[in-house]
């Protein structure tokens, strides 16, 4: 809890740094799920990388391939926990179901105010899918056979298996938003 908290001071720090929320994503899931969401392999790929110093490398070398393979696994992280997050959210807003409510009892409630902050930043994560699902497409067609097939391998080891109910699937094609967010993983 101490780390949604955090990140949440991050975010609201600098408004027009995009760069904690996704971070605070992984913190709210992981929290709500009470499970890892990532792997090793993909802790190592958000902590360790420097996304500013790989796209401004790829503004010197557009087609550099370890690069682009990198900053797209980047990128799919970062779609991915603002579509888990958009699910959490979705059944935040939803009015109380048998099937909802069923939902919610499974989950770690999180404080009242954390949550009024959450849904403060919908509007946010819509802007930032889209700005992601044009970046991950941007990148997949700059990526040669070789590299495009290490993403494909790479991108599922991101994440761990035991998270979803079913075999994880990452969209070739990402939808638009908020409001489509929920195609993922279906």
């Amino acid at each position: 809890m101490e780390k949604i908290y955090e990140l949440i001071d991050k975010v609201k720090q600098n408004e027009s740094n995009d760069y904690h929320i996704p971070y605070l994503f992984l913190a709210v899931v992981e929290y709500v799920h009470g499970k890892v969401l990532l792997s090793e392999v993909g802790r190592k790929m958000l902590n360790e990388f420097d996304i500013n110093a790989d796209t401004e490398k790829l503004n010197l070398e557009p087609m550099h391939q370890r690069t682009l393979t990198r900053c797209s696994l980047y990128f799919t992280m970062c779609y991915n926990l603002s579509a888990l997050y958009c699910g959490y959210i979705t059944i935040l807003e939803t009015p109380i179901t048998p099937e909802i409510d069923g939902v919610i009892k499974t989950l770690h409630p999180l404080p009242v105010e954390i949550t009024d902050y959450l849904l403060t930043l919908k509007d946010k994560t819509n802007t930032l899918m889209i700005d992601y699902a044009y970046v991950l497409e941007l990148y997949g067609k700059r990526l040669m056979d070789k590299y495009a097939s290490l993403y494909n391998g790479e991108k599922r080891r991101c994440f761990q298996e035991n998270v979803f109910n079913t075999t994880l699937k990452i969209p070739t094609q990402y939808p638009d938003g908020y409001a489509n967010a929920q195609q993922v993983g279906q």
